[in-house]
């Protein structure tokens, strides 16, 4: 069969699996809502069910859920969610195994404690706690499961081998559904991720170890093939520790898993090396880390999870499943179900939020500042300070909010598993209890960060928010409207990596296009539960919308989205975070998304960094661009950017016609002149 025709066919039936298991989902109303829980569920049962098939769970037995599903319908039918996979999802996979009440035990049998986020209590199961699913739902879902090969690696099968879903291809499968919730239909191709990041983590290595050490690799083949101690002893105590990677648009997490795996063929030798050498340094990291040659993929994914791949997304559904296909890209190289206990947490490192809108440095010295008396009376200052509306959050606070959070992240990163029983504490509550403050600690700051931005919007900017009742209208900004941006606080979430470091040392990406502001597709994906009690069908709607805004309840629905983008332009366009952005124009002209991460990328760029991005190939000779490239000329060095054409195909479900641009650059010198190269052909 081939191999592309095999692909659509599992396609559709992930597709058709993820169908029913919405429409057998009762307790939640709201059609969005139930997708979106019915990806989470999906995800988790993929999971545990390459936990069997790797004999990690029920005492290697690998029809584990098949059997318990039997057995639940032995005790009684429709009870197998309720009475089985929330036990097991809450307590089996949320607790180790001498913390198990001796009932839960029984019932799960021998089950890995995973410590993860996953399972813990989805917000959706704590707002719909009468959750119900009939056991015919599991029947069918776990027969697909079981009726298709599964290749639990990420190299795939060779070619005279019968074809098989590896992780390679569950990726496809999660970015093409993604995709197609958002109305599209095409996605970059996994090769083409292996060589942008390939050639921007390739750049960045051999160019470091090069300046450091006075050698002449030209590529990461050449680094490899000339392992020394030097060379060895700077890559794991000079590069690694500092090489951090960010995709600030990464969706499911296709690039992340890519740059994951590239990131262990390239250490991988130099553990090898490592454990043959004469070197007190190397000889320390290997020990520190406790590497083997069986271990050494599974430790090295561990660490460069928890210390190395960043990624911001605006969906948390995106997230979410992004998150769960590097712990299943992690747990593919576990050697033995130990050696998974617990699984690392990535809620710190892959984030959902707005990269564009938050702050990238916080001024912690203007929050104490205090607005001056004029006229015998207090008021605020046309251009007020950020202290005005932030209290009571003065810069001591903010400093030891920050300390806080970094002591109490390094801590649970680096000394979870060497954490002694402290009385009658374990070790896992202790685990527990430093990621409870940390997230705690970041939803005080986010808060409070959101009132500084709401202060910048309002008093500085004095932007308002704009709503249309028969004419439009005017009013303050208030508190809802920034959280319902989902800012990143860059200077904030990611503080070590921007003071210490100075930024990222690698970005590659995939930006969202086009101009913000309200589109069809997107308001069929936030009001499909509207639409559908409407009668209305998202194709019908996107083919032409006119004609169903007539309809009341849509029309006040498309007023409200419609209205959130105007405050959001307007601030961008004031922005001095944006200060390249077109300077001098008309407030209310929309921005391009791609520029505004052009020029914020550049921003998080660590000196002498790499960024690469995938743009509209009409990016460098429009006259809105012309200021960003202006900047980038004069503080990096600019490859000449490149245009292609989609011949052969960097994009699945794109015509060849379609027309792209690669931009490269290194921030620290300058550019002479921005060149473009044409490959269109």
């Amino acid at each position: 069969m081939d191999n592309s025709f095999a692909f659509e066919k599992r396609y559709e039936e992930f597709e058709s699996q993820h169908a029913h298991l919405v429409a057998g989902l009762e307790g939640i109303a709201d059609l969005k809502e139930r997708r979106w829980y019915a990806t989470v569920l999906l995800g988790r049962l993929i999971l545990i069910y390459l936990l069997q098939r790797r004999g990690f769970i029920g005492d290697g037995d690998e029809w584990y859920l098949q059997n318990k599903l039997g057995q639940s319908q032995q005790r009684g039918a429709h009870q197998f969610y309720t009475q089985f996979l929330q036990v097991l999802f809450f307590q089996g996979f949320c607790l180790p195994t001498n913390e198990r009440p001796a009932e839960v035990t029984r019932l799960l049998g021998q089950v890995p404690y995973l410590g993860s986020s996953l399972f813990w209590p989805h917000w959706l199961e704590e707002q719909y706690p009468d959750l119900k699913i009939g056991d015919r739902v599991f029947e069918g879902l776990l027969s697909w499961l079981s009726e298709n090969p599964w290749h639990l690696s990420e190299t795939p099968l060779p070619e005279q081998q019968p074809a098989a879903i590896d992780l390679r291809q569950l990726a496809q499968m999660f970015e093409q559904f993604w995709q197609a919730q958002q109305f599209n239909r095409f996605y970059l191709q996994p090769e083409v991720w292996a060589a942008l990041w390939q050639r921007s983590l390739s750049g960045f290595i051999v160019q470091q170890v090069n300046q450091q050490l006075q050698t002449t690799f030209t590529t990461l083949a050449d680094l490899r093939n000339g392992l020394n101690e030097p060379v060895c002893e700077y890559l794991v105590q000079g590069i690694l520790p500092q090489l951090s990677v960010l995709d600030p648009a990464c969706g499911t997490g296709s690039g992340l898993l890519v740059a994951l795996q590239l990131l262990v063929e390239i250490y991988q030798p130099v553990v090898t090396y490592a454990q043959k050498t004469r070197s007190p340094q190397l000889k320390t990291w290997v020990k520190t880390w406790g590497l083997d040659l069986a271990t050494s993929a599974y430790s090295l994914k561990k660490w460069l999870l928890s210390q190395c791949l960043y990624g911001i997304d605006r969906s948390e559904l995106a997230v979410e499943i992004a998150r769960l296909q590097l712990l299943l890209s992690l747990m593919a190289s576990a050697p033995t179900v130990s050696a998974i206990e617990p699984l690392p947490h990535l809620d710190f490192n892959i984030a959902a939020g707005d990269a564009l809108v938050g702050f990238v440095s916080v001024d912690e010295a203007g929050f104490d500042e205090i607005p001056p008396l004029s006229s015998g009376r207090r008021r605020r200052s046309p251009v007020a300070l950020q202290g005005n509306l932030l209290q009571p959050l003065a810069a001591e606070t903010y400093r030891m909010i920050l300390a806080e959070k970094n002591i109490s992240l390094e801590h649970y990163r680096d000394q979870t598993s060497l954490m002694a029983e402290v009385g009658s504490v374990p070790r896992y509550v202790q685990a527990e209890f430093l990621r409870d403050r940390i997230d705690e600690l970041n939803q005080q700051a986010q808060a409070k960060l959101n009132q500084l931005l709401l202060n910048d919007f309002s008093q500085k900017h004095g932007i308002q928010y704009r709503f249309s009742q028969g004419k439009w209208q005017k009013r303050l900004l208030n508190q809802a409207d920034m959280a319902v941006l989902n800012p990143i606080h860059w200077g904030f979430q990611f503080q070590q990596i921007l003071s210490r470091q100075g930024g990222f040392a690698v970005i590659l990406g995939h930006p969202p296009w086009g101009a913000i502001g309200p589109t069809a597709e997107s308001f069929c994906q936030e009001y499909a539960t509207l639409l559908a009690q409407e009668q209305i069908s998202p194709p019908d709607f996107l083919k032409q919308k006119k004609p169903y805004l007539d309809n009341q309840a849509i029309a006040t629905a498309w007023q409200q989205y419609e209205s959130r983008f105007g405050y959001v332009n307007e601030y961008l366009r004031v922005s001095e975070q944006y200060r390249h952005q077109n300077v001098g124009k008309s407030f209310r002209k929309r921005l391009s998304q791609e520029l505004l991460y052009l020029e914020r990328c550049c921003d998080l760029l660590r000196p002498d960094g790499f960024c690469t991005l995938l743009l509209p190939a009409h990016m460098p000779h429009e006259a809105d661009a012309q200021p960003v490239l202006k900047a980038l000329l004069q503080q990096t060095q600019l490859d000449p950017i490149v245009i292609y054409r989609n011949d052969p195909a960097w994009f699945v479900g794109l015509k060849p016609t379609f027309q792209f641009c690669l931009l490269t650059f290194q921030k620290g010198g300058s550019t002479a002149q921005v060149t473009v190269i044409d490959q269109r052909g």
